[in-house]
């Protein structure tokens, strides 16, 4: 019996490591995940023990071989978009800092914070040290989209930028190389259950993951990932504008061949106001036809507003008149409306459009939600069959570079759209209802 190609995803997220067997279907075979401990770090940090990090990944793995579904014949890796970092000794390989991950602390604030005097070590990110593992501590490599996330990487050569290492008083040899995601990144050795030899093509960060899949190539493509932060990401164009240094990372998009194509592109976090509704419809992620049907069961949100204030949520206009269905209703509109808003922000900012916009997450499974955004944006809303989007972008990443992928016509096949909403509310309607939700 000839055994099925298929691609390993690894995955590290917020508190789980994951590892996905794809076929070149894009079907997902198998899943395995392991969490690992989180503490806090200092005021807006995370820090993780490091060897529990590749423990948890190779119990994850080790989870999927206990069922093998055939031959693995490349391995892709994304990581949460965060700036990470962690120190190891060149000799011995073992950890000297713990890993620290944060939206709040940039590369050299982490840096900073570890102190001086580390002589013969290395330098690098989440992902960068799950490749040294992963090929037996022989490769010490990083991606452009990470490489990014540091501040240090010159995004117009997409080399580290050699006054800005230097004010960090590192030498450059110790930082990972950064490569193009879908480069070599060596092969697997002595990481048990994977055999050895298995290339490692794709190294991206979630975000590029994403792009990937949703098949945001080009100038203007955009997507939102509905979440308890919300996640909103615009292809901003192969040049980069000098307002947006400091904001934009560098990624690639491939073509039928593998070809590299160097983009900007921009995210942003959006913060949601989900747990306004936690104590009034725990389905609500559980049972979305439910909870829509309480919405449609209103006319209004009985003049209750909900809207997130310096990460929190407000709520405007309650009083003893409103019910839970009020609620629900006026949570999606608040979604709705702060997606709009972030949206707007980023057009002001980039002086580019948004003409249309894919979307994933728990709140996505929401007909009336994905209607009310369409209307309210006025740009179609498209929802893909895929239940992880990172997961089918890096696979489609390393389907193309080891060959499993060949053409359009087999990544067309695993990106299927599920639904499309278009605007049913006039522009003058739709603007009137947002400038009155912003005025409240």
């Amino acid at each position: 019996m000839k055994l099925t190609d298929i691609v390993l995803v690894l995955s590290v997220g917020s508190h789980e490591s994951s590892a996905f067997f794809v076929d070149a279907k894009g079907q997902i075979l198998g899943m395995g995940t392991q969490s690992f401990m989180c503490k806090k770090y200092m005021d807006k940090g995370v820090e993780i023990d490091p060897l529990e990090l590749i423990y948890s990944l190779r119990s994850a793995v080790s989870q999927l071989y206990r069922k093998k579904h055939g031959r693995v014949v490349a391995i892709a890796l994304y990581t949460v978009t965060q700036p990470s970092c962690v120190i190891w000794d060149k000799e011995t390989g073992l950890p000297l800092t713990p890993v620290v991950r944060s939206e709040g602390m940039s590369f050299s604030h982490i840096l900073k914070s570890f102190g001086k005097g580390y002589k013969h070590a290395f330098y690098g990110g989440i992902e960068s040290w799950v490749v040294y593992h992963l090929t037996g501590r022989q490769v010490h490599l990083t991606d452009h989209t990470h490489a990014s996330l540091t501040e240090c990487l010159d995004l117009n050569t997409g080399y580290w930028n050699a006054s800005a290492v230097t004010n960090l008083d590192i030498d450059l040899a110790d930082l990972p190389q950064p490569c193009e995601s879908g480069a070599l990144f060596g092969q697997t050795k002595g990481f048990v259950p994977l055999a050895d030899g298995i290339p490692i093509l794709a190294i991206l960060t979630e975000t590029h993951a994403k792009s990937i899949g949703f098949g945001c190539t080009h100038f203007g493509d955009s997507y939102f990932t509905y979440g308890a932060l919300g996640q909103l990401y615009l292809n901003v164009g192969a040049q980069l504008k000098v307002f947006l240094k400091g904001k934009a990372t560098l990624f690639q998009t491939y073509g039928e061949s593998g070809t590299a194509s160097f983009r900007y592109g921009i995210d942003l976090a959006v913060p949601l106001p989900y747990e306004a509704l936690k104590w009034v419809s725990p389905t609500l992620f559980d049972d979305p036809q439910s909870v829509q049907m309480q919405a449609l069961s209103v006319l209004h949100s009985g003049g209750l507003k909900l809207k997130m204030k310096e990460k929190k949520v407000a709520l405007i206009g309650l009083d003893a008149g409103v019910e839970s269905s009020h609620m629900v209703r006026a949570f999606y509109e608040g979604v709705a409306y702060q997606v709009k808003d972030s949206i707007t922000a980023l057009e002001e900012v980039t002086g580019v459009f948004f003409k249309e916009i894919c979307v994933d997450g728990p709140l996505s499974t929401h007909d009336y939600l994905m209607q009310m955004q369409a209307d309210v944006l006025q740009i179609g809303v498209v929802r893909y069959h895929y239940p992880y989007m990172a997961v089918l972008g890096a696979t489609l990443l390393a389907g193309i570079k080891c060959g499993v992928l060949q053409s359009k016509t087999d990544i067309a096949k695993c990106r299927k759209i599920n639904k499309q909403f278009l605007p049913s509310m006039d522009p003058i309607s739709s603007l009137a209802l947002y400038n009155e939700w912003r005025a409240s």
